[in-house]
């Protein structure tokens, strides 16, 4: 918990290329040594829409299910890792649900002073479907939000660092 004269951020990170592109940014532009670092996650279960229900088998679901839920924790304890070697005080807040509400969720209760995550930079017909996070956070949120939008990365197959170990 944050103490009285430390500032609470609230960075989200997905292991995406760009939020570890956000977290970078932070690091070496805004952060001070007496910030309380919140980094907000997300187990993200999206995965799952692709079988419909009644088809799938049950017993290879629930156990990708269980291999992306440990896949998940490794990637919190990784994030937790990060922060002791970057030596910021701080946690890791691990949710399910919805990205972009989480993060404000989490700021609104910690009073936090700003919301930092990264933009992927989806089309727009991915981003009606699947939804934006940054974008609900830039519009929902009532603290100062910073989205860091890189250009685009070298390997956009590898999305998300923490998936990829796990991919068979």
């Amino acid at each position: 918990m944050a103490g009285e004269n430390e500032r609470t951020v609230v960075l989200c990170m997905d292991g995406s290329y760009h939020s570890e592109l956000a977290f970078d940014w932070y690091k070496s532009h805004i952060r001070k040594d007496n910030d309380y670092v919140i980094i907000a996650t997300c187990f993200d279960r999206h995965a799952y829409g692709i079988y419909a229900f009644g088809t799938a088998d049950s017993a290879e679901l629930a156990s990708q299910l269980q291999r992306d839920i440990d896949s998940h924790k490794e990637h919190a304890e990784e994030l937790k890792k990060k922060l002791a070697n970057e030596g910021m005080k701080g946690e890791v807040f691990i949710t399910t649900g919805k990205a972009g509400e989480n993060a404000i969720k989490v700021a609104h209760e910690r009073n936090a002073a700003m919301i930092v995550c990264g933009a992927r930079g989806h089309g727009t017909v991915r981003r009606t479907i699947m939804g934006s996070n940054s974008e609900y956070i830039m519009h929902h949120a009532d603290i100062p939000v910073i989205i860091c939008r890189h250009k685009p990365h070298q390997n956009p197959t590898a999305e998300h660092k923490h998936e990829d170990k796990h991919k068979h």
